[in-house]
């Protein structure tokens, strides 16, 4: 393990207190779980939120043809590209 130093502002501060206190470990423990947390969260993949997002869609009257749809709405994203 290695120490690092981190800046929280009073209430976050107190409020990890509280949470390790009533839990029975010490703040760092809290702040460790936390970071674990966050890094798992953080290493789904684009292609697991692609498959998530699979179909969200179907639903959709005013669709009529998706790929146009997206085209539609890319070339609005792009500058110079709204008339092509």
């Amino acid at each position: 393990m290695q120490r690092t130093q981190i800046y929280l502002d009073k209430d976050e501060k107190d409020k990890l207190m509280e949470a390790a206190r009533k839990k029975g470990v010490t703040m760092a423990e809290v702040i460790r779980e936390a970071v674990g947390e966050y890094l798992v969260k953080e290493q789904r993949t684009i292609l697991d939120n692609l498959k998530e997002s699979q179909g969200i869609w179907r639903d959709r009257e005013d669709i009529k043809d998706s790929d146009k749809y997206i085209a539609e709405i890319r070339r609005k994203w792009l500058p110079g590209k709204e008339d092509k």
